[in-house]
């Protein structure tokens, strides 16, 4: 197969992909998400307690810090439009995978090797 074809081939392939309704719903998704003030609050508040916890050198206080990131993380992760984000992502995320797997896989073992 020639380079120009084969190039035509991936562009085809991509083109596939960026149609994919799957990936259409996702990307309305995103931008619910990206302009919800409540999210963004929820989101603004988890990284918050990620930086304290992460920064904090007091083992005592780390423990009540590690509760509060599990909390603002769940908080987060339960919103409803959060949810809904999660469902519509694991079909693009196996579609991905599939991919990586059929095309690149016999690749990755014939460059590196059989790690097995």
């Amino acid at each position: 197969m020639e380079k120009e074809q084969l190039l035509s081939l991936t562009y085809h392939l991509k083109d596939i992909i960026s149609n994919d309704e799957s990936l259409l719903i996702l990307k309305k998704l995103e931008i619910a998400i990206e302009s919800n003030e409540a999210v963004k609050e929820l989101s603004n508040k988890m990284h918050v307690a990620l930086s304290e916890y992460e920064l904090c050198e007091v083992e005592q206080e780390k423990t009540l810090l590690q509760q509060r990131l599990h909390e603002a993380k769940l908080a987060l992760d339960i919103h409803p439009l959060v949810r809904e984000y999660y469902s519509a992502y694991q079909p693009v995320r196996l579609m991905y995978q599939e991919i990586q797997t059929s095309l690149f896989t016999p690749f990755n073992l014939h460059f590196c090797g059989d790690i097995g």
